[in-house]
């Protein structure tokens, strides 16, 4: 048979330990007067300690504040950078969908006039290639032009209200632009 077993946790050090076999006694028996007033020194010390860990923490916070944000523009800038390398990988590789790109801009183009698109060479073959696949064609008032100087994964729409430009560079200008102005107060 198991014999009953007591663990006590204490704040202090143990001074006297009894060890008794049966556990009614150690019930029955009162427990110790504890003296607040010989408490009250501890009390004190973890008060002022509690308050300088908050004073630390409130440094701690303004210093980090500080630090990101006046670092912030270089770090939106790194990003922004970042981006762009990633972006202009995964254009070298082929990775994006320019029929996506291109319908997202005629559908911010007037309907029902004649709009002019320019694409990269290798961006037209690309969109009749996948128009041809899902057994689609050429929207009847645009016109589809073949241009060098249009970047991949870019195009041009021209309509006789300006022109719609999906350029790379423009949209991480955009994102960079807005995450400057979006300052935390």
């Amino acid at each position: 048979m198991a014999q009953p077993s007591v663990t006590l946790s204490t704040l202090r050090p143990v001074a006297s330990v009894k060890i008794t076999t049966d556990i009614k006694t150690l019930v029955g028996q009162s427990k110790p007067a504890i003296d607040p007033e010989a408490l009250k020194p501890d009390k004190e010390k973890l008060a002022r300690a509690g308050e300088g860990l908050s004073r630390a923490a409130a440094a701690l916070q303004q210093f980090q504040e500080e630090l990101f944000g006046s670092h912030r523009d270089p770090i939106v800038r790194l990003s922004i950078g970042i981006a762009e390398k990633i972006l202009l990988r995964q254009i070298d590789a082929g990775q994006y969908d320019i029929a996506r790109i291109v319908g997202e801009s005629l559908a911010v183009a007037p309907a029902q006039e004649p709009i002019t698109v320019r694409m990269n060479p290798q961006d037209l073959e690309v969109y009749d290639k996948t128009l041809q696949e899902l057994g689609k064609s050429r929207p009847g008032n645009v016109t589809f032009k073949s241009d060098g100087n249009v970047g991949r994964a870019e195009c041009v729409v021209e309509t006789s209200k300006g022109l719609i430009e999906s350029r790379i560079a423009e949209h991480l200008r955009l994102v960079e632009e807005a995450l400057l102005q979006d300052k935390p107060k």
